[in-house]
């Protein structure tokens, strides 16, 4: 009797230790079908894919210029001018400027043609000058007491929603049209100001031979 149950607990054992080889493999096998299947007994990490793209532009500042009132002779000749005298332009010269920049406005500058030779604006362009020049004015001076010869212009009037950076007034300063642009007024919204202008010359005795002189200007605008 007790034989037969050592016999028995030893065949059941045996069966057991027989079977222990395989179940790894089974187990393995279950999980591949299972997964086949689309179900997911294992626990498995999940996220989420986002993407974020700024579309960006900007709506460039125009300008406005108008020199539609600076185009009369009486505003752009001098005429015949003599030595020794300051003489200005007969007319204004009226220049109404603006930009759509709200916030900052426009500003208006003036300087000698690019294009141009180099050197002093006003220059010899006929008779006996030659090569001969009037030399820019320096910047806030009043001729001729600054210098002997001199070319520029004067900020006679600002109006609108212009701001003078040049001093202005019935007798202001000469400020030159060099080589280097020079800010001479500014506007700080969208409404358009407007400045006025005069040309002046003075030639000393001596300075210069008679001729033709021409001054070749620009009033250029550009948004703040």
């Amino acid at each position: 009797m007790t034989h037969l149950m050592a016999t028995s607990s030893t065949i059941r054992w045996s069966t057991w230790a027989a079977m222990l080889p395989w179940i790894p493999a089974s187990i393995a096998l279950l999980l591949v079908i299972v997964s086949l299947s689309g179900l997911h007994p294992i626990a498995q990490a999940s996220g989420a894919l986002d993407s974020t793209t700024d579309i960006v532009g900007a709506v460039d500042s125009d300008v406005q210029l108008d020199m539609a009132d600076c185009s009369s002779p009486n505003a752009l000749s001098f005429g015949t001018f003599t030595t020794d005298t300051p003489t200005s332009t007969p007319d204004d010269c009226v220049v109404s400027f603006g930009s759509n920049n709200t916030v900052a406005g426009a500003t208006l500058m003036v300087q000698e043609l690019p294009s141009a030779i180099p050197g002093a604006t006003f220059k010899c362009i006929g008779g006996s000058c030659g090569s001969a020049t009037i030399q820019d004015v320096t910047a806030g001076t009043t001729p001729p007491a600054a210098q002997t010869s001199a070319f520029g212009l004067t900020l006679r009037a600002i109006s609108g929603a212009a701001n003078a950076v040049w001093t202005s007034g019935a007798t202001p300063p000469w400020y030159p049209a060099g080589d280097v642009a020079s800010t001479a007024c500014q506007t700080a919204s969208v409404v358009n100001g407007t400045c006025t202008f005069r040309f002046q010359v003075y030639a000393a005795s001596g300075s210069v031979n008679p001729g033709t002189f021409q001054g070749q200007v620009r009033f250029l605008v550009l948004p703040r």
